[in-house]
């Protein structure tokens, strides 16, 4: 994505999350491995909140649909995830990279450059593996 689409994002999210402290892009457009097909997941940081997931398709200038995963945590929660297994990753360890798209100053001395959460390994359990890895359960 180039930068004045994420300027537009940027705008729009703080529109609606006045009180966002950073956005973050994660997954392929933080790792810089995005292809044209690949959709955009965005993390809203704020002081204090719920946690929110917002999805939403857009139309990219190619012509085809965009999918656009945006999460608004509190910045609390979003730290305190990395002492979780991550269960997407059926609780084996992990890590996250992020990049930052805009933050507060305060923030973005507490992110860093480039913010990395690496979650331990979870107890496998294998009845969730299955119904992850079939739907059922």
């Amino acid at each position: 994505m180039d930068a004045v689409w994420w300027d537009g994002w940027v705008a729009r999210l703080r529109a609606m999350v006045p009180d966002a402290v950073a956005i973050l892009a994660a997954g392929s457009h933080a790792r810089d491995e995005a292809g044209p097909h690949s959709d955009v997941d965005i993390r809203v940081l704020r002081p204090a909140g719920e946690t929110t997931y917002h999805a939403l398709f857009e139309r990219a200038s190619t012509g085809r649909l965009r999918h656009v995963s945006v999460e608004v945590t509190s910045l609390g929660e979003w730290a305190a995830e990395a002492d979780e297994p991550a269960d997407w990753a059926l609780n084996l360890p992990s890590e996250q990279i992020e990049r930052v798209v805009w933050a507060t100053p305060e923030a973005a001395a507490h992110l860093g450059e480039t913010p990395r959460r690496r979650q331990a390994a979870g107890a496998l359990e294998l009845q969730n593996a299955f119904a992850l890895g079939t739907g059922v359960g």
